[in-house]
């Protein structure tokens, strides 16, 4: 499983993420928009990569952009996992993520790791529904997140869907509806986890600067969904 993680001035907080991830066959790091030098003063885990994106100008916000535009040019016959650099994984993350992975029957899902209610987003017409999958619990949802998991049919699907423009509004990167509506026109299934299983803190948005210290609603480890 292949992670990738866009990332923009927060090399500490990217870094503490990572030693949680050292499980993970490949992390690549997205830096985009800031001093890449923060980043490399730091001593990484070994399975983690820096991906120099700096020179692209312009709202940090538009790094998830690029993040997924960069799909287009990965040769690894990987599944993908997309994480925010601002969120921080369970312990045994990527065994347990794996292992609810591989208990999904669909050939063709995404998968998010995380549920955070102040985005009840109806981007598409999809309904909410439980399943039960072996020892796991998962529930359909409408939208797929900042954070989530691409098999590589997906993958190769998006190469054709991420060549044409992909929209950015104000204030979000636009890649959330855009994506959504993609994958549920493509009757490809969407999911997230029973239990969140990456906590999205309080700490200051560089999107929506103190909104996280004031709504600091996120997900918690321990949060049922």
């Amino acid at each position: 499983m292949l992670i990738l993680m866009p990332t923009c001035k927060r090399a500490e907080m990217a870094l503490e993420n990572t030693h949680k991830l050292k499980d993970a066959e490949r992390v690549i790091l997205c830096v985009n928009n800031c001093d890449i030098k923060q980043y490399r003063m730091f001593r990484w885990p070994k399975n983690v990569f820096i991906q120099d994106m700096t020179f692209i100008k312009g709202d940090p916000k538009e790094c998830h952009n690029r993040t997924f535009r960069m799909m287009i040019q990965i040769r690894a016959n990987l599944n993908i996992l997309v994480l925010e650099d601002d969120c921080t994984p369970c312990d045994n993350f990527v065994k347990d993520f794996y292992s609810k992975v591989k208990s999904i029957p669909d050939k063709d899902f995404t998968l998010s790791p995380i549920y955070i209610p102040e985005k009840e987003c109806l981007y598409t017409d999809a309904e909410e529904k439980e399943y039960v999958y072996g020892d796991h619990k998962f529930v359909t949802q409408k939208y797929v997140d900042g954070n989530f998991y691409f098999t590589k049919g997906i993958h190769e699907d998006m190469k054709i869907w991420l060549l044409g423009a992909i929209p950015v509004k104000t204030s979000t990167s636009g890649i959330g509806p855009f994506l959504s509506r993609k994958i549920h026109s493509e009757g490809i299934k969407m999911y997230r986890t029973d239990k969140t299983m990456v906590e999205h803190g309080d700490h200051e948005s560089l999107q929506f600067g103190d909104r996280r210290k004031k709504v600091p609603l996120i997900a918690k480890f321990q949060q049922n969904v």
